[in-house]
């Protein structure tokens, strides 16, 4: 949660942009749908900024913060560092994600395997575990 370079007062927000699938040749396993990082925004001003990490996915990013996340005792209806409520469900990935994944989809038999929490769209935070795997 950067301060704005240009105004001072605003926080910059992560824009982040859906990439969706490609297919690959014939007989080849194509890539899955993706959200990645792909501006900041200030939330006072409006003003766009380059993000240092733009094309990279978030999944990465936010489920690195997830393995230092402090769970609050009730759960929040506002982000903790941006303090808006665009707060959505995510599980965690898999190494196996990449091998199950097809171009029909469907339930993962990992799915117990997984951590599900809700995350800030607006700053990537993790706000809450919703879930933690079933062991």
């Amino acid at each position: 949660m950067a301060s704005c370079p240009s105004c001072h007062i605003g926080k910059l927000l992560v824009r982040i942009k859906h990439k969706e699938f490609r297919d690959g040749a014939i007989g080849a396993r194509g890539t899955p749908d993706s959200d990645t990082i792909h501006e900041l925004v200030c939330s006072n001003c409006c003003g766009k900024f380059a993000a240092e990490n733009e094309g990279a996915s978030i999944w990465p990013l936010i489920e690195k913060d997830l393995e230092a996340f402090q769970q609050p005792k009730k759960k929040p209806k506002t982000c903790h560092a941006c303090h808006n409520d665009s707060l959505k469900d995510h599980a965690t990935s898999l190494p196996s994600d990449d091998d199950d994944w097809g171009p029909v989809g469907g339930y993962s038999r990992h799915e117990n395997e997984r951590t599900r929490y809700l995350y800030c769209t607006d700053c990537l935070a993790v706000v809450y575990i919703t879930q933690q795997p079933s062991t």
